[in-house]
């Protein structure tokens, strides 16, 4: 937890104590496909947009929660949206 009491991001990816798994951490949970039918690529495209929910659509603070540069954050998105016949 943070120093003023509130709840970071950083908090909310830690492991709960409770023992179950944190909603916010586990998009796959209301997938309509079993998780192991999922290719990495789908894994990792879900996780990226799950994180970037959870900043509220900031894209830097995305790539700084997730390790990597914004403009890989920019390549992810964009190969996503290729996917899905957008321009």
């Amino acid at each position: 937890m943070s120093t003023n009491g509130s709840t970071s991001l950083r908090d909310r990816s830690a492991a709960p104590e409770s023992g179950q798994a944190d909603s916010a951490v586990t998009p796959l949970e209301n997938a309509s496909i079993e998780p192991r039918q999922l290719r990495l690529h789908e894994v990792v495209r879900r996780h990226v947009l799950a994180v970037l929910k959870l900043c509220c659509g900031n894209k830097l603070r995305t790539a700084e929660v997730l390790g990597i540069s914004r403009s890989t954050l920019y390549r992810m998105l964009e190969a996503k949206q290729e996917e899905c016949g957008g321009d």
